[in-house]
């Protein structure tokens, strides 16, 4: 009976794919009731004060905080302990987070780097091994927490040690890299980088270099990669022209196909993986009308999921390619500059009910959470923070636009700043945008994602990155707690009408017997 209790309060349905239908059930409704933590925040170490309505705001430790001064561009969190969580800079900076740091995640807390990752400098030895331009895309080793790849605008993918933050390979691919993959699943260690051409580059980490390229004239820069969680060498692009394409790196040609927009019916023969739409000799297909900034598996693999700067999300039938054409509606927000990624991630099979799955996509000053096969709102998370943040800070410290590469300063064409000789300070606005957003869960060995909700300090969580600088966290509301909030104040209202009772008593017998009584058990003459 208490494991049965257990279960259903922290949402954890148990082994099997029938165990705990009731557990299952409450945790679908924790994952929609999800709120801001704001007891909660990240403080990289540097100094600073936010400045609002031209002035500086009254010093304190949500204004003067940042996990990234000059912006959070990335996020990756370990799926096998939910323990580790990473993050990376517009400023080229690497930062590494315990989020066990923190016993009770129910008390307020700064959390603190547990290894930095500097900047190279311009000039000198590169000591640190760090990147010179902003951070594209963060993630784990698929196997253990223990390393993790980085890429840059500087055009370098990086094999980093987790624990002593310190490097261990780094390869250049001759282009700014906007985002790279590597599968959950397969053994081949190859690491599928998008750049600014027109091709898929595959570098092995093992042999320690790019070993081969998917080339796809006419495609413009790959801007998304997504490996496949059930075969090992199938693997999807999303590129500048719109087109997903199909890939078999085990093949040296083209695609095996792309996935098309109007294909409601895909294709059910054998004679591919991913039964997308094949290429002709005529135009491609194309799945989207905007570049292709996000693609995602769920993680049984039966779904595929793509996003476009034509504010449009598609799912797919990763059996036969076909568009289930679920409508999310028009709230769908997906700016940015080309190579900017899209926000979201869907929660990992058997953590909901069959077929109640949970898409998170980070939009425009919010959070929202799709059925993903319906495309229904199901909440809107809100306090995702100002729309323009503006910092105040000394020149030294801020280094947001020496650190950038050219698509940051692209991303930033709105941010003004500015120096005052005297005060030797620097002031920098810019416009806030949700750049990662990451599950927290452990369990996920030889998955894409943790099935465990939360870690070993937390019933569940969500973490995002925001161009303002923040990391913030998100906690399900657990129950109970309105309750105790509740009866606090019933008991502090039931104490005030009391105290008001017995005042006006007092006062009562006062002017009519010019006595003060008191309800102690003792009486005293006026």
């Amino acid at each position: 009976m208490n494991r049965l209790l257990l279960s259903r309060e922290t949402g954890y349905p148990g082994p099997g794919p029938c165990a705990n239908i009731l557990a299952r059930l409450h945790l679908y409704q924790l994952l929609r009731s999800f709120s801001p933590a704001a007891h909660i925040s990240f403080d990289g170490g540097e100094s600073g004060t936010l400045v609002a309505d031209g002035a500086e705001a009254r010093p304190n430790v949500r204004s003067t905080t940042w996990a990234h001064q000059s912006g959070a561009s990335c996020l990756a969190l370990e799926r096998f302990d939910g323990r580790v969580l990473i993050s990376g800079g517009t400023d080229a900076s690497i930062k590494i987070w315990d989020l066990e740091q923190k016993g009770n995640p129910h008390d307020g807390h700064v959390y603190t780097p547990a290894g930095v990752i500097r900047r190279a400098p311009k000039e000198g030895r590169n000591l640190s091994g760090g990147h010179k331009f902003g951070v594209t895309k963060l993630s784990f080793y698929p196997f253990d927490s223990q390393a993790f790849l980085s890429s840059s605008h500087d055009g370098c993918l990086k094999l980093w040690a987790t624990e002593r933050a310190e490097l261990g390979k780094s390869l250049e691919l001759g282009g700014r890299i906007f985002t790279h993959a590597i599968s959950p699943v397969a053994g081949h260690l190859l690491v599928a980088c998008g750049t600014v051409l027109p091709a898929v580059r595959l570098v092995d980490l093992r042999a320690g270099a790019a070993v081969h390229a998917l080339p796809a004239p006419g495609a413009g820069p790959m801007v998304s990669m997504a490996w496949s969680p059930r075969w090992d060498h199938v693997l999807l692009s999303g590129s500048g022209d719109g087109v997903v394409r199909v890939w078999d790196v085990r093949r040296a040609g083209g695609p095996l196909g792309v996935l098309d927009m109007d294909d409601g019916a895909g294709m059910n023969g054998d004679d591919s993986v991913l039964g997308s739409s094949v290429e002709g000799s005529g135009p491609l297909k194309k799945a989207h009308t905007g570049p292709v900034n996000g693609i995602s598996w769920t993680d049984d693999g039966s779904l595929i999921i793509t996003a476009g700067q034509d504010g449009k999300i598609r799912v797919w039938d990763a059996d036969t390619g076909a568009n289930t054409f679920a409508a999310f509606g028009p709230l769908v927000r997906n700016g940015g500059q080309l190579g900017s990624q899209a926000s979201m991630f869907v929660t990992p099979t058997g953590v909901t009910p069959s077929g109640r799955d949970i898409l998170y996509w980070g939009n425009d000053g919010e959070i929202i959470a799709f059925d993903l096969r319906e495309g229904t709102v199901l909440s809107r998370l809100r306090g995702t923070g100002p729309s323009v943040s503006s910092v105040s800070a000394p020149a030294s410290s801020s280094r947001g636009s020496s650190g950038a590469g050219p698509s940051e300063r692209q991303q930033r064409a709105t941010a003004q700043t500015t120096t005052t000789p005297a005060a030797s300070r620097s002031r920098r606005s810019v416009r806030n945008r949700l750049t990662g957003l990451v599950w927290r869960g452990a369990g996920g060995y030889g998955q894409s994602s943790g099935t465990v909700p939360g870690g070993r300090t937390a019933a569940g969580g969500m973490y995002s990155s925001h161009l303002d600088g923040q990391i913030r966290m998100w906690m399900p509301e657990m129950p109970g707690n309105d309750e105790d909030e509740e009866g606090e104040e019933e008991m502090q209202g039931d104490a005030e009408t009391r105290k008001r009772k017995r005042k006006v008593l007092d006062d009562a017998y006062r002017s009519l017997m010019g006595t003060s009584i008191t309800f102690s058990g003792q009486t005293a003459s006026g």
